[in-house]
């Protein structure tokens, strides 16, 4: 029997988190090997022991997952971080991003995902509130009554509505969830995402006391 290296299971199991930290997919065996500077085949021996250890999955070429991401129920979604989006009028965006991050595609799903940050108030109906994280998915359609993120070539801004589409007008509804805000209607608008989820922060949520405290 061939002699184990301890060390070498924490450099290769370095090596595929910081390999899909930059390239959003797994290493290749030959990869792995180069970057250990050992041969194709002892990095491959080396990958099943560490399956049969729990601390990967493994199923073939670029099939490889992190005991991280198996339970997660799957692999990580890499989430682009911008800046906010208006939940009013339409304004126009930066269209920056700052950073990346990954959520368990398990809860949020799969595809292109970005992150922006809501400000205004006209989806509060929607628990939608100025300082909460948007998680949306690269779209170019929607469906009737989904929240998403628009773009209004004639004024170039974007905004956060729902979506309805006004067949007999031949207009886009973009509807506010305030009862003292109207809707928005346009000819023409460009969907850019389509909302996913939303992330609140502690320190933003109404506070309750109970009754008779002081």
């Amino acid at each position: 029997m061939k002699p184990v290296n301890e060390e070498f299971f924490g450099l290769i199991e370095n090596f595929i988190r910081d390999y899909k930290s930059e390239f959003d997919r797994s290493p290749s065996v030959r990869e792995i090997g180069s970057a250990l500077n050992i041969p194709k085949s002892t990095a491959g021996r080396y990958l099943a022991m560490l399956k049969e250890r729990g601390v990967i999955d493994y199923d073939g070429p670029r099939s490889i997952k992190t005991i991280e991401e198996t339970r997660a129920g799957g692999a990580l979604s890499l989430v682009m971080i911008g800046e906010t989006v208006s939940c009013g009028a339409p304004k126009e965006s930066e269209g920056t991003f700052r950073e990346y991050v990954r959520l368990p595609g398990a809860i949020f799903g799969k595809g292109e995902m970005f992150m922006l940050t809501a400000d205004g108030d006209s989806m509060i109906n929607a628990g939608i509130n100025s300082g909460d994280m948007l998680i949306l998915k690269r779209e170019s359609t929607a469906r009737n009554g989904q929240i998403v993120l628009a773009y209004d070539p004639e004024s170039q801004g974007i905004t956060l509505k729902r979506f309805f589409r006004d067949e007999k007008n031949r207009e886009i509804i973009l509807h506010p969830e305030n009862p003292d805000l109207e809707d928005i209607r346009l000819k023409n608008v460009q969907i850019q995402g389509v909302l996913v989820s939303v992330i609140k922060r502690s320190d933003s949520l109404e506070t309750t006391y109970p009754q008779g405290w002081r």
